[in-house]
């Protein structure tokens, strides 16, 4: 929770305001990011994937989690300049709904 506070401080007080602009996308795409991260995770560390649990030092985890952050944000940023929202959210919303979203924005002419 103190992690969670610093950053909100940071935020209001203008301090981070550019990294909200990178960060936006990523929580648009929250749903499709979070299971996406748990893929990744389950395939990248337990035995039936890569295996590489336990094979990394606390240090080096930094570098795995940093990789998957930059990931998610160019990627987040790439889908949404294409579709109103992510795959997963587009499923979760027509099955709410009932109907099929739409999920490719409109081109302007």
């Amino acid at each position: 929770l103190g992690h969670v506070g610093l950053v909100g401080a940071l935020m209001k007080s203008g301090w981070m305001s550019g990294a909200a602009n990178y960060l936006a996308p990523v929580g648009r795409l929250a749903l499709t990011n979070y299971v996406g991260q748990t893929l990744f995770s389950v395939l990248f560390f337990y035995g039936f994937g890569l295996g590489f649990f336990g094979y990394f030092e606390r240090y080096q985890l930094i570098w795995v989690f940093l990789a998957v952050v930059v990931f998610q944000i160019i990627t987040s940023r790439f889908w949404l300049r294409r579709f109103r929202m992510g795959p997963l959210e587009w499923l979760w919303r027509s099955m709410i709904y009932g109907s099929r979203q739409p999920l490719l924005r409109e081109r302007s002419l």
